[in-house]
């Protein structure tokens, strides 16, 4: 299958598209930064564009910081599955936060899940849509993927991606309102930001300061 298709915005080849199928699954690694770990008080917010092609029988990872699947083997894993009735999550072994929305099937949608080491909030298309408690697995130096976990077709997200970027604090729905119009990172209301994006390039600053 093609690995790129139009992206939200219609720009050519401008997403990802990840099979979730055992044949045409595939991961990118994005390196064991963390986001969590350059935040303030433990503060993360990982929002992206996603187009979702529906369930596939399995665990669907869209982005995870995941060597292993124990607490101490991973600190977060965001997720959808018929199992949470196609809701969204944030897991890892020793805590479970389902939302109660999920990713709609078969349209372009804005998706943000932040966390700030106690609770997990969940944002569509730039509202906050729930909050459940959530805590952190403890293995920081764990690599970040995109597309599935290191498990492969077994937890393969059935879909595609399209700017992702990942912010060292939890976003308001302001915040994430801007990010959603403007398409990319930009600067946010006096604050140091660790940033990667995945469109067209991946890009990683991690002492870029910006105000607005």
């Amino acid at each position: 299958a093609d690995k790129y298709i139009d992206g939200y915005d219609d720009a050519p080849n401008g997403a990802i598209l990840f099979g979730g199928g055992a044949s045409d699954w595939y991961r990118v690694d994005l390196g064991n930064f963390s986001p969590v770990q350059l935040g303030t008080s433990g503060e993360m917010t990982v929002a992206f564009w996603a187009y979702w092609n529906g369930n596939t029988g399995s665990w669907q990872d869209i982005i995870n910081k995941r060597d292993t699947w124990s607490s101490d083997g991973m600190v977060w894993g965001i997720n959808q599955h018929s199992v949470t009735g196609s809701k969204l999550s944030i897991r890892q072994p020793t805590s479970e936060a389902d939302s109660k929305v999920g990713i709609p099937e078969g349209e372009w949608t804005h998706v943000a899940v932040a966390t700030n080491g106690s609770q997990a909030y969940f944002y569509i298309n730039g509202e906050l849509k729930d909050t459940k408690q959530y805590t952190y697995g403890t293995k920081y130096d764990s690599e970040i993927h995109m597309g599935t976990s290191p498990n492969g077709a077994v937890d393969a997200y059935n879909g595609a991606l399209d700017e992702v970027h990942f912010y060292s604090k939890v976003l308001t729905e302001e915040e994430l309102r801007v990010v959603m119009s403007q398409g990319k990172p930009i600067p946010l209301f006096n604050y140091s930001p660790s940033v990667v994006t995945v469109g067209d390039t991946v890009h990683l600053d991690a002492s870029a300061s910006f105000d607005s």
